[in-house]
């Protein structure tokens, strides 16, 4: 084993120290040290001494690669034009680069003084960002608060999206429902930011037979034109009161909402949470309008099919459109009671003769 040369100088400074004191002492240098000194020389050369020298190099070269490292810095975020009025589906593209993105840009828009277009941002986080049900939780707290002071995003009504609010309800039932319609009306409208108009359609049904449960009430929205489609009608319990109402009106917007793949469906409301809330925050102002312009999409009639010829037999699988009229064959037109004159068979009529003039004379 081959000893490192610091522990071979150390070692032999030692023993030229030990003989020193001893000549100092009088005693003669050249005798040999005793066992008691040569064990405790080895014992001293045995110590490593340069350990600390390689631990206080190791400490200084993970000092300078810590300083060499750069600090990680996040990439800068750009608000975009703060004075362009932006659109209700703002933001949208920002949303490929995650909710985290979207609700740092959003806290920075806060900075920025600019609550409205933050608000966009912080929507955008629960229809587009796909975020996690912790930073839904965020957004929603945001959104909570900055709707409580923002204004309406829409405050034209000619401007806004028409829905009919339809509700069925036994004749007891309807009686107290008639007067809570417009008010519950007025706050779908107002969820929405303005953007829909509601209008109520209040169906009356029959009296339950005596002894009978009554039936629940129900309720479902279209859009306005008579032809526009509908939602699938939602029970509610006649006893729910507005809190019930509003409920439901959530359940079917929500689940006409949730089968698009354009974006995230709304986040549903807890069992505590205030529905009507939910219909302000946890449904964003842009699905409130994709919702509206889907109930007010009339679909195309069907084609006519023109009947078949007479004498053939319609092609399989045809069938003509029940409810639309089908032009029926035009029959010939009935002969003529004179007969039509050819040409070239009339013959000139006889000319009259002329009578003969008496001469007075005569008679």
């Amino acid at each position: 084993m081959r000893v490192p040369l610091p522990v071979v100088l150390l070692s032999c400074a030692l023993i030229i120290g030990g003989l020193w004191w001893k000549w100092t002492q009088g005693k003669d240098f050249l005798a040999p040290p005793s066992e008691e000194t040569l064990a405790t020389v080895r014992q001293q050369a045995a110590q490593p001494a340069a350990a600390p020298l390689r631990q206080e190099a190791t400490v200084e070269k993970k000092a300078v690669s810590a300083e060499s490292a750069p600090p990680s810095v996040e990439p800068p975020l750009d608000p975009g034009d703060l004075v362009t009025a932006p659109a209700l589906n703002a933001y949208a593209s920002e949303a490929k680069k995650g909710a985290d993105h979207l609700i740092r840009l959003a806290k920075r828009l806060e900075e920025l003084g600019s609550p409205s277009r933050a608000l966009l941002a912080w929507e955008r986080v629960l229809d587009f960002g796909k975020g996690d049900p912790i930073q839904s939780t965020e957004a929603l707290k945001a959104i909570r608060r900055l709707r409580a002071t923002a204004p309406l995003w829409n405050v034209d009504p000619e401007g806004s999206l028409p829905l009919i609010l339809h509700v069925g309800a036994i004749p007891a039932m309807a009686e107290k429902l008639k007067p809570l319609l417009p008010e519950i009306a007025r706050a779908l409208e107002r969820a929405s930011g303005g953007i829909v108009t509601v209008s109520t359609d209040l169906v009356v049904g029959k009296k339950p037979v005596s002894g009978t449960e009554s039936p629940p009430s129900a309720l479902w929205l279209s859009g306005g034109p008579k032809e526009a489609p509908a939602t699938e009608p939602v029970p509610f319990l006649n006893d729910g009161g507005e809190r019930e109402i509003y409920s439901a009106v959530f359940q079917l917007v929500r689940t006409k909402l949730s089968r698009s793949s354009a974006y995230a469906a709304p986040t549903a409301a807890g069992s505590t949470e205030d529905p009507r809330g939910a219909l302000t925050c946890n449904i964003t102002r842009f699905c409130w309008q994709d919702f509206a312009r889907a109930m007010n999409v009339i679909p195309p009639a069907p084609a006519a099919i023109a009947p078949p010829a007479p004498g053939t037999k319609p092609a399989s699988g045809t069938k003509p459109v029940v409810g639309r009229p089908v032009a029926k064959p035009v029959k010939p037109a009935a002969k003529p009671l004179v007969k039509p004159v050819k040409p070239g068979s009339t013959k000139p009529a006889p000319k009259p003769k002329a009578k003969p003039v008496r001469d007075a004379d005569q008679e």
